[in-house]
């Protein structure tokens, strides 16, 4: 029996994890891991053994989960491999208390409905809440921008288009009406352009080398596909962070970036701003030689790219992890802009947290009239592969949930989700 039970947590925990570590491949399993676990509530025989096992099934599913978040902090905290552990198991301790509660609420159900039916659909009922519990709600509790929308069971399976099919059937008549053609779109994708942030030392230490290279990119590309030949408008973006320098400190006028550029020529990229001795995550709309708009990211990371003062007080260990050596970034004070670069439609940029935690209002930005696009500009080489696999399927969720087109701009390069 206790053969049969561990069996049980093992395949659940298997098929849960497979499903987000893989999911182009095994983003399916995710609609099979709760099956064992039916069986496993079907042969439990209190409360506490409920908890005890919902406990255990948190401690093996989310250490493998969260694997993400170690390899994150021994590649970009500073922290020891000790302490790393330490508060990687504290992380996956506290998930497995909530499913240690969720386990309490399915046994409880259990003995509530007797029809197998009703069992299984309030069975799944509960997970799903479950989920978006810990999605939506849950670091609330830390702060009121954090979400964690990547556990949800819908973003392996937005790996298959018939899924994504089945999810724009759901919400087609609660799409945004601001959405530009397809058509429109396809040829937008064709005046946009690529430049592949530096990963050396000498590129983030040196802004003059930085501008270098992008400059030699623009240029390079250009050439290979004969542009300057062309009339339309041109895009070279670049995602957040992708210029480690304050912009706007920098003469322009003596930057050799401005004689790449050409009058129909755009360039878009995430950079540090300094504003009255503050400084900001942006995106700045470099055209006709000049800095023209600058975005002001608004919704900030704690721990990373701020330190709340909540936080401060209680969990000053994390400004030494992420911020240590490194500028406290201040929050923009609109969230409503967008850029006028094409007669057709507004592109409204996003700036990483800003496109996963804003809120399905915000995000469709309500408060801007007519067809848009959103440029959602990412800093995703914080994350392992798979992690970055789960954030372009969430793109895609909020995609379909909106009907407003995304350019997602990534540090390995863009993906077009319409």
């Amino acid at each position: 029996m206790k053969i049969q039970f561990l069996l049980n947590i093992l395949l659940s925990t298997l098929l849960f994890n497979i499903a987000y570590l893989w999911p182009d491949y095994f983003g399916f399993a995710v609609l099979l891991f709760w099956i064992p676990i039916f069986f496993i509530i079907e042969n439990l025989l209190n409360y506490k053994r409920a908890f005890l096992t919902g406990f255990l099934w948190g401690m093996v599913t989310y250490s493998i989960h969260f694997i993400w978040f170690f390899i994150l902090l021994r590649t970009k905290a500073y922290t020891t491999l000790l302490s790393a552990f330490y508060i990687y198991f504290f992380i996956v301790s506290i998930f497995a208390i909530t499913s240690g509660v969720c386990f309490l609420i399915l046994f409880f159900i259990k003995r509530l409905f007797k029809r197998i039916i009703l069992k299984i659909f309030m069975f799944l009922f509960v997970w799903w809440f479950y989920f978006l519990f810990l999605s939506d709600y849950f670091f609330k509790i830390l702060n009121k921008n954090i979400k964690y929308p990547f556990i949800l069971p819908t973003v392996p399976l937005a790996s298959f288009k018939i899924f994504l099919k089945f999810l724009a059937f759901l919400y087609f008549p609660l799409n945004n009406p601001n959405q530009i053609s397809v058509d429109k779109f396809k040829a937008l994708n064709e005046q946009i352009f690529y430049i592949q942030p530096g990963a050396d030392l000498a590129y983030k230490y040196s802004h003059e080398i930085a501008i270098d290279k992008i400059y030699c990119n623009i240029l390079n590309i250009k050439r290979e596909k004969s542009l300057n030949k062309e009339d339309k408008a041109t895009f070279f973006l670049m995602p957040e962070s992708a210029f480690p320098f304050v912009l706007n400190n920098y003469n322009f006028d003596e930057l050799k970036l401005k004689k790449a550029l050409s009058d129909k020529d755009n360039l878009l990229l995430g950079g540090f701003h300094e504003k009255n001795g503050k400084f900001f995550q942006s995106i700045y709309l470099i055209r006709k030689g000049r800095i023209t708009q600058i975005y002001d990211k608004t919704i900030l990371v704690p721990g990373a790219e701020k330190l709340p003062k909540f936080w401060r007080k209680y969990f000053p260990f994390i400004e030494k992890l992420f911020l240590k050596d490194k500028r406290i970034l201040s929050k923009g004070k609109f969230s409503n802009c967008y850029f006028e670069l094409i007669d057709d439609f507004k592109i409204v940029p996003k700036v990483c947290s800003e496109f996963f935690w804003q809120s399905d209002a915000s995000f469709e930005c309500t408060n801007t009239t007519g067809p848009k696009v959103i440029f959602a500009f990412i800093n995703d080489s914080w994350f392992c592969s798979y992690f970055r696999k789960l954030m372009q399927n969430y793109a895609q969720i909020r995609v379909v949930k909106s009907g407003i087109s995304v350019v997602y701009i990534g540090f390995e390069g863009i993906e077009f989700f319409d």
